[in-house]
């Protein structure tokens, strides 16, 4: 597989779960097994990519997952930089940013892959023509320590951020890192504009790099929500 000249880029959970039996006995398995392993670059925490890879292993004896867990960011630009160089390395990419997807497919650079089960999935979680499926849907909230803050005096809406009151005493990550966070920014910019975030930089907030970090902060009281 890590010889092809094209991505293939699916939902790995669909693939090991979802497929039937017979899928085990599916060519790029078979070529897989040849080689021994797969290269899986994700954005997931590695805690659950881990976990996804072992039931991979269990689903398909005699192949090894190699997993790779970096910010989405990064892993897009590692995917070209890669490919730049003629090295094709990655079998299976997942990134939290879906316009990765739309660029990668844009560029011809995916293998079109309909795991079974994705006929039940909404529209906005699967390309039309077949060539990337959401993984996963990411609920980011404004959390905050309760041993700092009542729940009385925490902020209700991302407008409440604004609040001078809250300057030095806030926590987010980087959206140059995660594909999540650029995510949340890019909603936030459509519901009320740039000029909400030039007026929250402001409050000069605490800039960590992935996602799955402010809530760590939060909890040791370095910072308080995010």
């Amino acid at each position: 597989m890590r010889r092809l000249s094209a991505l293939c880029v699916a939902l790995l959970a669909l693939v090991l779960f979802l497929a039937p039996p017979a899928a085990a006995q599916d060519a790029r398995a078979d070529a897989a097994k040849k080689e021994g392993k797969v290269v899986w670059y994700t954005s997931l925490a590695l805690p659950s990519a881990e976990k996804v890879a072992k039931l991979f292993e269990a689903a398909y004896p005699g192949i090894k997952v190699e997993v790779h867990r970096t910010g989405s960011q990064r892993i897009l630009q590692r995917v070209m930089q890669e490919l730049q160089a003629n090295i094709k390395n990655v079998d299976v990419v997942h990134t939290s940013d879906a316009g990765h997807f739309v660029l990668l497919k844009d560029k011809k650079l995916l293998a079109r892959h309909t795991p079974a089960g994705v006929d039940r999935f909404p529209a906005g979680f699967k390309d039309k023509d077949g060539y990337y499926y959401g993984l996963r849907a990411t609920v980011n909230v404004i959390a905050y320590n309760t041993q700092k803050i009542a729940a009385a005096e925490a902020p209700r809406t991302w407008k409440d951020l604004l609040d001078p009151k809250w300057k030095g005493k806030m926590v987010t990550a980087h959206p140059g890192y995660s594909g999540v966070i650029a995510t949340h920014v890019l909603a936030l910019v459509h519901l009320y504009g740039w000029e909400y975030f030039q007026a929250l930089a402001k409050n000069q907030l605490m800039l960590v790099q992935s996602a799955v970090d402010p809530a760590g902060v939060v909890a040791s009281g370095s910072g308080r929500w995010r």
